[in-house]
């Protein structure tokens, strides 16, 4: 019979077998706002009887899955960032998985976010726009008092433009 449990061969003879996984407990998860960019803070705390060997975050923002793994050889709370997210007004989904020094493995269930944008693009977007309505605005002008000068121009002259061009693609001969 083969059995995947994890074990321990003592030098006594005896096996320490591990059956118990590790837990995750007090997951947080949020959206900072300290950065320019999207970044999202995820705040747990896993424990074993033994001690974590890993710790991995799989995250997707709906085109693919990443992952995030850290080592290490304590119990206690960890923090991930994941930084340099995309697609505002989209969802982050994620889990969690925790694996003790003999190889028990626990998952989370999945967790979402809705990724919201920060202020900073709506401040810079509307800022463009501003700009470019007063652009608009300064060249409107400048071309409407040039026509008026060149229109006061040519009355001082003794000219009156009322010719207007006409295109026209009808070959006229015909």
């Amino acid at each position: 019979m083969i059995e995947n449990i994890p074990r321990k061969y003592n030098p006594d003879n005896s096996i320490y077998r591990d059956l118990t996984s590790p837990t995750i407990n007090n997951i947080e998860y949020f959206q900072t706002e300290e950065t320019s960019g999207i970044e999202v803070r995820i705040n747990f705390f896993a424990e074993d009887d033994n001690s974590i060997h890993k710790i991995r975050v799989v995250y997707s923002q709906g085109f693919g899955w990443r992952a995030k793994q850290m080592y290490t050889f304590e119990n206690g709370e960890f923090t991930v960032d994941i930084k340099d997210l995309e697609n505002v007004q989209s969802s982050f989904d994620f889990f969690i998985e925790a694996t003790d020094i003999y190889g028990n493995i626990i998952s989370t269930l999945f967790s979402s976010l809705l990724i919201h944008s920060t202020i900073i693009p709506y401040i810079a977007i509307g800022g463009l726009i501003v700009l470019s309505l007063g652009l608009a605005g300064v060249v409107s002008i400048f071309n409407k008092r040039r026509i008026e000068s060149r229109t006061q121009q040519s009355q001082i002259d003794g000219f009156t433009e009322n010719k207007k061009d006409e295109v026209s693609f009808i070959d006229e001969e015909d």
